[in-house]
C-alpha cells in the first residue's frame, strides 16, 4: 500500500484514488453548503421561535391563572351580593306589607278625620248661632228692664233665626 505522501509525489497535482474535482462538483458542494447554511439559519429561527412560543405560552398560562383566581373571587362575592339581595328582598316585602298595613290606617284615620272637620264645623255654626241668640235674648231682657218692650221685641225678632237653629240642633 501507498501511503498519501507517495502518491502525492508520484503525480503531482493529482491524487491517484480520487476523482477530479471539476466545476460541476464545486456548484454541487456550493449548493450543499448553501442548503447548510439555510438549514442552520432556519433551525436558529425555529428554535428561537420555539423559545418565544414556550415564554408566550408561560405567560399565557400565569395570565390564565391569575384570571381564574380573580373568576373564583367573583364568584364569591357574586354568591355574597346574591344573598345580600335576597334579604332585601325579603326586607322589601316585608317593609310593603307593612307599608300596605298603614296606609289601610291613615286611610281609617283620614276618614275620622274628615268626619271630626264636619263635626267642628257644625259645631261652631251652632256656637255662632247659640252666642246670637243668646246676645238678643239678653238685649230683649235690658229692653224689657228698662220698659222698652218694643225693643225688646225687635231684639228677639233679630235672633229669631239663631234661636230656631240652635233649638233644632241642640
Amino acid at each position: 500500500m501507498t501511503s498519501l505522501l507517495e502518491r502525492v509525489e508520484d503525480s503531482p497535482g493529482q491524487f491517484t484514488n480520487e476523482a477530479p474535482v471539476t466545476p460541476r462538483h464545486q456548484r454541487w458542494i456550493a449548493m450543499a453548503l448553501a442548503f447548510l447554511a439555510v438549514g442552520v439559519v432556519l433551525g436558529i429561527m425555529v428554535g428561537n421561535d420555539e423559545v418565544q412560543a414556550g415564554r408566550q405560552f408561560d405567560r399565557a398560562d400565569q395570565s390564565l391563572q391569575s384570571t381564574d383566581g380573580r373568576l373564583a373571587v367573583a364568584k364569591v362575592q357574586l354568591v355574597a351580593i346574591r344573598h345580600d339581595l335576597a334579604f332585601v328582598g325579603v326586607q322589601i316585602g316585608a317593609s310593603n306589607a307593612a307599608l300596605s298595613s298603614d296606609a289601610t290606617l291613615l286611610q281609617a284615620i283620614h276618614g275620622a278625620l274628615v268626619e271630626a272637620q264636619e263635626d267642628v264645623s257644625t259645631k261652631s255654626v251652632y256656637i255662632t248661632n247659640l252666642k246670637a241668640c243668646q246676645s238678643g235674648i239678653e238685649q230683649s231682657l235690658n229692653a224689657l228692664s228698662v220698659g222698652d218692650r218694643s225693643d225688646a221685641l225687635n231684639a228677639l225678632n233679630a235672633v229669631t233665626v239663631p234661636c230656631q237653629s240652635v233649638a233644632s240642633n241642640g
